[in-house]
């Protein structure tokens, strides 16, 4: 279940908005730019890929005028001027968008393995209840309230439209969205203002077939529809906009722009069974922004661009299979996994019986032609091509990205990256993740794999020799959580491991360390990590002075 709450560190902007609306029935993916685009970004995949039907609907509120919603219950139907990401009208055009962008992110990070077929459906139904009324507490654990939400949603949905054919949907391969008015609760504002201005805004969560048995008891068997042939077992509650007006110390209401694209991509991947990989205690970060189901990830350049799943995400869904190294090798060649034109190549180095080491090459711009950006301005799909990080395209500003965002060539340049105080440009590297299947089992069902700060079941070996993703750090900022940073890739050169006089060298000896998470030497080592690369090259050293595998092992039998 993703449930985030965050603390805000992005750019704002001001601006006003008028509203209107004019819904559509037909389907977004028929006109000349978009079958030109869509032929743009065709793969040739090698075997037939797994599909997963997303099926979504749009639902408002009765009106209302409390303070305590964003909104007043509609959707934001206004034809907005101004320059910014995610602009209305909120209409059924704009969703499905959003639900491209789903599918193309999908598409490229399964490497073709995952293919999104969407429906959004019509007509845009009106809830019985004003927003409030559908909104659980913050201390809630079951969300009773949203599930009278999503009951009411489809029901009213089936007995406006009853030609909708349910039946064309497997129901062991189809997820459910319920797209409503008004902003998601999944920002902490309480930390930045001493209290929430908006305390009833609905929170963003995916709800499975057993959440809902909890609420509605053992002989809950699902939503009927179609004359109750099809149930629907399952759903997704997501806002319209994550952007919002904020109250400034300086005077008046600011506007803080977040988007949705990643808080979509996140919830598809709950319901195809990844746990969230934040610490889910406290909402901190657990693995920053080098995957995607951690809160760093799913608001990663203000919830626009997510990064790609991380390696062990990848490998839990089947993805990729890795490459197992039981023995000291040189110069290991590892290919970025943003690479289109090849599958990804992602190493497992076993410490024991279900604990390993995963070795993968993550680069910004592995095709070292910068990135391109596809959005949707006035109907039209538009490339936006920026060259690194200029003014108002940074992780931070996002001001040169107005629009709907569907593509995004890259979707790791999501990564920490950036210029240095010497203005060299760090562009990613290699990332080591430290797994435990035995925590991975045991926290799996509470979904509490990262919960215990110390014993992580997914956890990043940070090459800048502090580990600090998820802790408090004091700065002359403030306290900050540790997020992760462009220095915790392995880099020939990492000048943080420089600067500290630190080996290079990832072994049981080195800070952080090789070892088991019981404290055992794994006598693994690795090493020589080249320079930032599309394609970058390692050494591994297996066995040391204390104990060294028998010359010609291993041994096929």
């Amino acid at each position: 279940m993703i449930l985030i709450y965050l603390l805000l560190f992005v750019a704002v902007n001001v601006y006003s908005q008028q509203q209107s609306f004019l819904p559509t029935l037909s389907h977004p993916l028929t006109t000349e730019h978009e079958t030109k685009f869509l032929s743009l970004q065709s793969r040739n995949h090698t075997s037939v890929p797994e599909t997963l039907h997303v099926v979504a609907m749009m639902a408002q509120f009765q009106k209302d005028s409390v303070s305590t919603t964003t909104g007043d219950g509609s959707f934001d139907t206004s034809h907005s001027t101004k320059k910014i990401i995610d602009p209305s009208p909120h209409d059924f055009s704009y969703f499905s968008d959003h639900l491209l962008f789903a599918k193309n992110y999908f598409a490229k990070v399964s490497n073709g393995k995952l293919y999104i077929d969407y429906h959004l459906l019509a007509p845009v139904i009106t809830l019985p209840k004003a927003m409030k009324k559908y909104s659980p507490s913050k201390t809630s654990t079951v969300f009773k309230e949203i599930d009278t939400l999503v009951m009411d949603a489809w029901h009213i949905l089936d007995s406006l439209n009853p030609s909708i054919n349910f039946s064309q949907f497997d129901s062991n391969r189809t997820v459910f969205i319920v797209f409503h008015a008004g902003v998601g609760r999944d920002v902490d504002l309480a930390s930045t203002y001493g209290y929430d201005p908006r305390p009833f805004d609905i929170p963003t969560l995916y709800k499975s077939f057993l959440n809902f048995k909890k609420n509605f008891g053992n002989d809950f068997i699902g939503f009927p529809v179609d004359g109750g042939t099809y149930r629907i077992k399952n759903s997704i509650i997501l806002p319209e906009t994550e952007s919002r007006f904020l109250p400034s110390s300086f005077g008046g209401d600011v506007f803080v722009q977040l988007g949705i694209n990643g808080m979509i991509c996140a919830n598809i991947g709950s319901h195809l069974g990844l746990p969230d990989l934040f610490n889910t205690k406290n909402g901190r970060s657990g693995i920053g922004r080098f995957g995607l189901m951690d809160g760093e990830g799913i608001f990663a350049w203000n919830g626009f661009i997510p990064p790609e799943p991380s390696a062990w995400e990848k490998y839990f869904l089947g993805w990729v299979e890795p490459q197992t190294i039981l023995s000291s090798q040189t110069a290991i060649t590892l290919p970025a996994v943003s690479m289109t034109d090849v599958e990804d190549t992602i190493y497992r180095v076993p410490i024991a019986e279900r604990e390993y080491f995963l070795v993968e090459n993550r680069i910004r711009d592995a095709k070292e032609d910068s990135t391109t950006v596809w959005v949707r301005r006035d109907g039209l799909i538009v490339p936006l091509k920026f060259y690194r990080e200029p003014r108002g395209y940074s992780s931070g500003n996002q001001d040169s990205l107005y629009g709907t965002i569907i593509d995004v060539d890259e979707f790791d340049w999501s990564l920490p990256g950036g210029y240095d105080t010497d203005s060299t440009y760090y562009n990613g590297g290699i990332l080591l993740w430290h797994i435990d299947e035995n925590v991975i089992e045991e926290k799996y069902a509470a979904n509490e794999i990262n919960a215990d700060i110390k014993h992580r079941g997914v956890d990043v070996e940070q090459a800048n020799g502090a580990q600090d993703i998820g802790e408090v750090l004091n700065t002359v900022f403030g306290a900050v959580i540790g997020s992760g940073s462009a220095f915790d890739f392995w880099f020939k050169e990492n000048p943080l491991r420089v600067k500290k006089k630190i080996s290079n060298t990832f072994s049981p000896k080195s800070f952080p360390n090789a070892n088991s998470n019981d404290g055992a030497n794994s006598h693994i080592s690795l090493n020589n990590f080249s320079e930032r690369n599309a394609r970058m090259t390692f050494d591994i050293h297996i066995g040391d002075d204390e104990i060294k595998p028998l010359a010609g092992f291993p041994k096929n039998v």
